[in-house]
């Protein structure tokens, strides 16, 4: 847990404008320490496995996840898949088309 913890103070330091997320199997650890210690907020809410909620997405910035589904997984396992979409379109560059017209270079 300490080198979680560190990890994310370094990168909230170094890079204070990134988006942090954390998600993983985190069945050994309690919501309350883990964002206690990082600052991270958990966005699942749902059963992952059974009644318990095992697989868990912490983030920094929890208003940018418009959407946090869990659905069956596409694979054999006794976890459900967690699917979050994220509101960040605004970060992608829209592609742009411009037509240009060029003289062909003449043989002199």
């Amino acid at each position: 847990m300490d080198y979680v913890e560190t990890c994310v103070e370094e990168i909230s330091r170094d890079f204070q404008a990134a988006h942090i997320v954390l998600a993983a199997d985190l069945n050994q650890l309690t919501d309350d320490d883990l964002m206690a210690r990082t600052g991270l907020v958990h966005i699942v809410h749902q059963p992952t496995r059974g009644t318990n909620i095992l697989d868990r997405i912490y983030v920094s910035n929890p208003q940018l996840y418009s959407s946090v589904s869990i659905v069956a997984s596409v694979v054999r396992s006794d976890h459900k898949a967690v699917v979050a979409f994220s509101d960040v379109g605004h970060c992608i560059q829209q592609k742009t088309k411009m037509k240009r017209t060029y003289r062909p270079k003449s043989p002199g």
